[in-house]
């Protein structure tokens, strides 16, 4: 997968470089560095939900689709230190089609959660 990311970070690198300036690059030429990039970007989600398809992660899925309820609004919270996990596609995982008010959060493991409704019950003079 990671070979995946590098390919279209750097042809999206690319096609931002070519937007920022003035250059010399034909409309076939951007049009082309476009269709890499949109192709790199489809390649990657297939891969990304092929890698949650495998036996490792079925389990986790499972788990998911038997706890939650696709009518409840619900956030998904991955705490994690690797980096590279931070940065995958997540709103991309075909999971997420089957729970529309399901949204991925993420956090490092030392992330803590601030209780927002303590503060609801005062009035605002």
């Amino acid at each position: 997968m990671a070979k995946f990311i590098y390919k279209f970070r750097c042809l999206f690198s690319n096609r931002l470089k070519s937007k920022a300036g003035f250059t010399n690059i034909s409309d076939n030429d951007k049009n082309g560095a476009f269709a890499g990039c949109k192709k790199a970007a489809t390649l990657l989600s297939k891969t990304f939900n092929t890698w949650f398809g495998s036996s490792d992660f079925q389990p986790i899925e499972i788990l998911l689709r038997n706890y939650l309820d696709k009518s409840e609004s619900t956030r998904i919270l991955l705490t994690t230190e690797n980096y590279g996990l931070r940065r995958l596609p997540w709103h991309e995982w075909n999971f997420l089609k089957d729970f529309p008010k399901a949204e991925i959060a993420l956090a490092t493991p030392n992330f803590q959660r601030v209780d927002t409704t303590k503060n609801l019950d005062k009035k605002i003079r």
